[in-house]
């Protein structure tokens, strides 16, 4: 989609009515919001709000990426809340989007989306930094595993790359058998075809960077045989494993082996 010319602004409904409403009635409404600080880099910030009895995260974004993005590129808070509903459409799990908006370009952009706080979630790399023994019971981290390959796979196989999948960028609920859900997805893209090959890679090797030092390697190999969807690997099939170890290595800085090289 081009650059943002016009005003845009939607809440949806049921939050198009009461306090939600009210305090986020407009784009200047929410950029003057106040709340507890979450995150901050040079082109966004992330805060929580409570409002009519819930917890929100408003990210606003202040100026595109880039200069070229904003005038020619969809905005990244554009692609953002366009891929979280991608991923609704697809079935993929996702935080509710209940208001988005942008307006201006260039140095004048501004934008924002609001999502709903899903009560009792932690994202992978939270609960790795903690130290939670989460990842060494059987039936939790097969389930999981399952659900975050599974998703994975439904969104390459619309030929879509995430990008920026890494352990910080999924969810997953309560209990035993957890729902799973992706997001802060504003790189995400479908790719050509010449593409397609090596952004599939690059996401199986950003979750596998942080896997290849928190999980057994048995577990990192049923990861991969749950997003091929099978238990024996082809010839094919095991020559791409090799290169996603390759590749988070690389990332990870275990290897000097230029990225490019290992295609």
């Amino acid at each position: 989609m081009g650059a943002c010319l016009k005003k845009l602004w939607r809440v949806v409904e049921p939050y198009n009515q009461g306090e939600l409403a009210r305090a986020c009635v407009s784009l200047d409404a929410v950029f003057a919001l106040q709340g507890q600080a979450v995150s901050k880099d040079k082109i966004s910030d992330v805060i929580k709000v409570a409002l009519d009895g819930k917890n929100f995260y408003v990210k606003r974004y202040y100026k595109p990426r880039s200069k070229k993005a904003g005038w020619f590129k969809r905005s990244r808070v554009r692609a953002e809340w366009e891929n979280l509903q991608f991923f609704a459409s697809l079935g993929i799990p996702t935080p509710l989007l209940v208001a988005w908006g942008e307006e201006g370009k260039g140095g004048s952009f501004r934008g924002a989306l609001i999502t709903e706080e899903l009560v009792g979630t932690q994202d992978l790399a939270t609960l790795n930094k903690e130290g939670s023994l989460l990842f060494d019971e059987p039936g939790w981290f097969r389930h999981t595993a399952k659900k975050v390959a599974e998703y994975t796979r439904v969104m390459h196989a619309q030929r879509f790359m995430h990008l920026d999948l890494k352990w910080r960028n999924i969810l997953v609920g309560p209990g035993e058998r957890p729902e799973v859900y992706f997001f802060d997805c504003p790189s995400g893209r479908r790719l050509s075809p010449l593409l397609f090959r090596r952004g599939r890679l690059k996401d199986l090797a950003c979750l596998d960077k942080v896997g290849r030092k928190r999980l057994r390697r048995t577990q990192r190999l049923a990861f991969y045989k749950y997003y091929v969807g099978c238990d024996k690997l082809t010839a094919d099939q095991k020559e791409m494993a090799k290169k996603v170890d390759r590749f988070s290595a690389y990332l990870e800085g275990e290897s000097n082996e230029a990225g490019w090289r290992i295609f």
